[in-house]
């Protein structure tokens, strides 16, 4: 099953002064923060990023994993507190800028609190099934799931993700009843996957899935 999803923007958080009146720009590190784990979907966009960034500007960008909170909320939140000075950018998505906001209340912030910037990338979501699972399509894995109810999991990057949705939205439609297991983020559901712990998986394609995927994030700039 695919599913294109449209990469969301480097979001520019609030009014940047301090640019007007800066000398130079960047004067220091600039820190991204990724609110997911090392090795998944937006992990792996950031330092692909990151290393084309410091090159251009002639300053490191730090990559600081964030994980945590429902859908990233943790690590994105903690850029609203970043000092407006452009030092600060955080990687967003589908699943931390617009859909968390809406289904947690103590998320901290909406869409409205970041402004577009510029846009980095596409998306094609997928799902995978473990090899245990003898199946060649989408029709073949509902068959096979309705003929045995409540035996099969599937892994997600976490409560609220686009992936979470994702694989709701499939249960709904198609009448199937499947358990939903949260992982801590895009990398550690896949190795669920890999492991057997799970017996699906939805997700970005990204790099660890094919060498020749392209991958949704956004980031943000403070």
């Amino acid at each position: 099953m695919k599913r294109t999803v449209i990469g969301f923007l480097i979001l520019f958080i609030a009014q940047l002064p301090a640019f007007q009146n800066a000398q130079a720009f960047p004067d220091r590190p600039i820190k991204f923060i990724v609110p997911s784990p090392a090795g998944g979907p937006p992990d792996i966009m950031a330092r692909l990023l990151s290393d084309k960034m410091s090159a251009i500007l002639g300053q490191a960008v730090v990559i600081d994993n964030r994980p945590g909170g429902a859908a990233g909320t943790v690590g994105t939140k903690s850029a609203i507190a970043a000092e407006p000075d452009g030092h600060t950018l955080v990687l967003g998505s589908t699943s931390n800028m617009l859909i968390a906001p809406l289904i947690y209340k103590n998320a901290g912030y909406d869409v409205r609190t970041f402004a577009p910037v510029a846009g980095i990338a596409e998306s094609t979501e997928i799902l995978a099934v473990h090899p245990s699972v003898q199946v060649n399509s989408v029709a073949e894995l509902v068959k096979l799931a309705k003929s045995q109810p409540a035996t099969f999991r599937y892994a997600s990057a976490g409560v609220g993700t686009l992936p979470h949705i994702e694989g709701e939205l499939l249960k709904a439609r198609a009448q199937i009843d499947v358990s939903h297991v949260p992982y801590r983020g895009g990398g550690p559901a896949l190795i669920g996957l890999l492991g057997g712990e799970v017996h699906m998986f939805l997700s970005r394609l990204s790099p660890s899935c094919s060498r020749t995927s392209a991958m949704a994030a956004c980031g943000g700039w403070r």
